[in-house]
């Protein structure tokens, strides 16, 4: 009785953290919308679910271009004039990733979930 018990315990607990990590990683996501943010304004704000063909925006800021491709599901920079490349070596953003920032230029590109995944309580 007290072997099963434990494993009765261990099984949740494992089921628990599997949870945990699915809801804090993002993966349960129903709708984004990414938003970028140049010198702390908003330029533009996408919903990358709904979005049939590649879009790309372009932005000038102090240490040259940079190009910022959405395309269904993700968006990446694609390309900057700045000379250390971090935002370009981040890859794509996705659901749960962390956002891609460009500190030459003070853009910051992140993902937000939709205002209808809120309910009443959650605001």
């Amino acid at each position: 009785m007290k072997n099963r018990t434990w494993i009765i315990i261990f099984a949740l607990l494992i089921t628990l953290c599997i949870c945990l990590y699915a809801f804090s990683s993002g993966m349960f996501l129903k709708g984004s919308t990414a938003v970028i943010y140049q010198d702390g304004r908003l330029v533009e704000k996408i919903n990358l679910d709904t979005l049939t063909d590649s879009r790309k925006i372009v932005l000038t800021g102090d240490a040259g271009e940079n190009v910022i491709i959405a395309e269904k599901g993700s968006i990446k920079m694609l390309s900057a004039q700045c000379a250390d490349q971090v935002c370009v070596n981040h890859g794509e953003l996705k659901k749960g990733g962390t956002p891609i920032v460009c500190l030459p230029n003070k853009i910051v590109i992140r993902l937000e979930e939709d205002a209808s995944e809120y309910d009443g309580k959650t605001g």
